[in-house]
């Protein structure tokens, strides 16, 4: 059977008589001479255009995260936990970066050291789809202790002064640095949550929290915590001063979360910040609740799904059109992650 040319065909047809016909006369195609020559100009023009035009820009890479800072930051990358928060909202595209600036133990004046800002350097070099640069540190130089310069119960104010504005202007160094290394990059600035100095002091692992809160002066709940959030003032210090800087506090969110089941508190019965006269529940803690200050995957769960409610989603879901505000994110929101 012949297959049947289309309406345009026959109008060309009609146009030019002479035709091209395949050698099978089951499947006769009319094509017009004029048709055919059009076709080889075209083809010859393509050949031209794909030799002397500049090739077209290519698909923009998937963003990502660069986790920087101390335990916090690396317990978080290896944990995965940033992954699964943002895999839950909806962008398993953006990527997380920390193998190379997820530093257990390392401190703000370590931060602020050439060393250490060219390793941040090399690793936006290397990684140009990063758009956020996370940041957990501070936490160390405070923890320190009497013994090696950081805080302690009784310290004289002005020698708790000083600290706190050297912990913040080694923290200024390292934020100005990532700014200053590309003009569209945002620094989310972490806080921690309350550490817990009263249960893992006893027990069988009370050897691994002791020694620390003994160099500490062995401070309260109410004592610590009170002033590691004087501290974290100079956190939303930094960021109020800078358009594309933002702090997010986590204070009492491993309270609200977790509950503290040995005093009857109920999940989500605390609001932000917390009860700062309490530790964070052992139920929360690392090392099966022995940790005096690292949390458990589903802690660090929490504090992943609060910093993209609070400061990621504004970034990679455009709430703000050139993305963060200045100052914090007014974080003492009622959410439960």
């Amino acid at each position: 059977a012949r297959v049947r040319s289309s309406p345009h065909a026959r109008i060309l047809n009609r146009m030019n008589a002479r035709t091209y016909r395949p050698a099978s006369p089951d499947h006769e195609f009319i094509v017009p001479l004029e048709v055919r020559a059009l076709h080889r100009i075209l083809l010859a023009a393509c050949v031209v255009l794909a030799l002397t035009c500049p090739s077209l820009p290519a698909a923009a890479a998937d963003p990502e995260i660069l986790v920087v800072g101390d335990s916090w930051a690396r317990q978080i990358y290896d944990d995965g936990a940033l992954t699964a928060a943002l895999n839950s909202a909806g962008h398993p595209e953006i990527g997380v970066l920390g193998e190379q600036t997820a530093i257990s133990g390392s401190t703000a004046s370590e931060w602020a050291q050439a060393s250490m800002l060219q390793i941040l350097t090399d690793e936006l070099a290397a990684n140009p789809a990063v758009d956020v640069v996370l940041v957990f540190v501070g936490g160390n130089d405070f923890l320190e202790g009497m013994s090696g310069g950081g805080w302690y119960v009784g310290m004289d104010p002005a020698a708790e002064a000083a600290l706190f504005a050297n912990i913040e202007s080694d923290i200024t160094t390292l934020v100005d640095h990532v700014l200053g290394l590309d003009s569209d990059i945002e620094v989310v600035l972490s806080s921690y949550d309350y550490p817990n100095f009263v249960e893992t002091l006893y027990g069988l692992l009370g050897f691994i929290c002791r020694p620390l809160w003994e160099d500490l002066g062995e401070p309260t709940p109410a004592q610590i915590n009170t002033t590691a959030l004087l501290l974290y003032d100079r956190y939303e210090a930094i960021a109020a001063t800078r358009p594309r800087v933002v702090s997010v506090p986590h204070w009492g969110l491993m309270q609200r979360i977790f509950g503290y089941s040995s005093l009857g508190i109920d999940p989500g019965e605390l609001a932000l910040p917390g009860d700062a006269s309490l530790p964070s529940p052992p139920a929360a803690m690392r090392t099966l609740g022995a940790d005096c200050f690292h949390l458990k995957p589903a802690g660090y769960d929490g504090i992943s799904e609060r910093l993209w409610q609070e400061a990621l989603a504004w970034s990679f879901d455009g709430v703000f059109a050139s993305g963060f505000e200045s100052g914090d994110t007014e974080g003492w929101s009622e959410t439960v992650p």
